[in-house]
């Protein structure tokens, strides 16, 4: 089984392999539960700051995760054979997995605030364009009503989560090109505040 540090090598590693330019990672440390988390903020590295298309990613780690990731490794160390097959049969059971959440952010220029139903439409056209599944982001809303009923939209945001295997191929880098090309995508939609040139 991967350790912590492992699949946050693996998930940068992906990221950059991608294209992706990964800017302001945190790990945390629940002092209590001894549970981490992992998250950063990425763009492709095309865009220019102040950045108006990113994701924000992250994953928590519990502290089981953690104590058997440990466990494996000293028995790997002590018997490898016995280790393999083990591996193999927990695999087949009940593999430990860990949530990837990502989160689309972009901001919308200020003549396009009131047009909520397109913006809705062609992001959602991009995302069926963009991804061969069915793991489609989730868009999030928020919107100031005003005294006279006009809506304009605060922020918007899509969020998407994967259930990453942690004994096999996480199959990360897929997932990470697949971030980067809707980022792209997003960011050329004609109702995106653009980047600084």
């Amino acid at each position: 089984m991967k350790t912590y540090e492992q699949f946050v090598g693996e998930i940068i590693a992906a990221a950059q392999a991608a294209g992706l330019h990964i800017y302001q990672n945190k790990n945390r440390l629940e002092t209590r539960s001894l549970d981490r988390e992992f998250s950063f903020f990425c763009t492709p590295r095309s865009h220019q700051q102040p950045y108006q298309t990113s994701a924000y990613m992250y994953f928590e780690w519990s502290s089981v995760l953690t104590a058997e990731s440990l466990r494996e490794r000293e028995e790997e160390a002590l018997s490898p054979v016995l280790s393999i097959s083990r591996n193999a049969e927990e695999a087949a059971v009940d593999e430990p997995c860990t949530q990837l959440h990502i989160q689309y952010e972009f901001e919308v220029a200020e003549n396009f605030q009131t047009m909520t139903d397109e913006i809705n439409q062609q992001l959602l056209t991009i995302f069926r364009k963009s991804m061969g599944h069915t793991n489609v982001p989730v868009i999030k809303w928020e919107l100031i009503i005003q005294a006279s009923g006009e809506n304009h939209i605060s922020k918007i945001s899509a969020q998407q989560h994967w259930s990453i295997p942690l004994l096999s191929d996480s199959g990360v880098g897929p997932i990470m090109a697949e971030v980067n090309d809707v980022l792209i995508a997003i960011g050329e939609l004609p109702f995106i505040k653009k980047d600084a040139q």
